[in-house]
């Protein structure tokens, strides 16, 4: 069977949590009960995976295609580890891995391999991208004053290279202080006062982009915003 994730058995995404499994002890032409197709079914040779594991298939019409023997040893592997791990460890795709966990009753979050997964990948993205506050990753180190005072002045990159860290990292901090993009002035966000709305409520798009100094789009989109509002001018 060909492997549908690629992987190697050192690779913690993959790492079986309630390991080992053993494979039952059947030959070609052995009877079992299939937990997963709920009928009863015929062996007809054992796969190549990681897991080396019995295939079988119906012994009555509709007899349907050869696959793995979900027994009860198969069904614990399902019901606790990862999909991830199930696809590398017995050489299936993700497809057959849902199928499974459906037959099974099993949902997404159910598993706690699947949960391991996903919580190891959030706390991977927060140490790559730095916390919701501060910006800072584990590994980051602190930023001066002088360092944040160049943030939205200068180019993301020309902060990168006089603070010696990575453009995704200045960028990061440029959005979470809420500055503007020095390469793209005239992409600003500006923030709308009352004074400003009611201009826009009563003059043409043009001229009312001419006094707030909005561009013609944004004073359009603002108008269509405030309408939906229900606002009407000062009379």
């Amino acid at each position: 069977m060909k492997y549908h994730f690629l992987a190697g058995a050192d690779d913690e995404r993959v790492r079986l949590l309630f390991g080992p499994y053993q494979a039952p002890a059947l030959r070609r032409g052995s009877r079992a009960w299939c937990l997963y197709r709920d009928r009863l079914v015929v062996i007809t040779g054992w796969s190549d995976a990681p897991i080396p594991w019995p295939l079988c298939r119906g012994l009555e019409p509709p007899m349907g295609g050869t696959g793995p023997l979900v027994d009860e040893e198969l069904a614990r592997a399902v019901r606790h580890e990862s999909a991830l791990a199930i696809q590398f460890w017995w050489g299936i795709g993700s497809c057959a891995v849902g199928r499974w966990r459906r037959a099974l009753g099993v949902g997404r979050m159910d598993s706690p391999g699947s949960r391991q997964l996903i919580f190891d990948t959030i706390r991977t993205s927060i140490r790559s991208w730095g916390n919701g506050r501060s910006g800072q990753a584990d590994d980051e180190p602190l930023w001066t004053a002088e360092e944040v005072a160049l943030v939205g002045v200068l180019p993301d990159e020309e902060v990168a290279q006089r603070t010696g860290r990575t453009l995704n990292a200045v960028r990061l901090k440029r959005k979470l202080l809420r500055r503007p993009n020095p390469k793209y002035p005239h992409w600003r966000r500006l923030p709308w006062t009352p004074e400003q709305d009611e201009l826009v409520l009563t003059l043409p798009p043009a001229e009312a982009a001419a006094r707030t100094g909005h561009t013609f789009y944004a004073v359009r989109t603002r108008k269509n915003k405030l309408r939906r509002l229900g606002a009407a001018p000062r009379g």
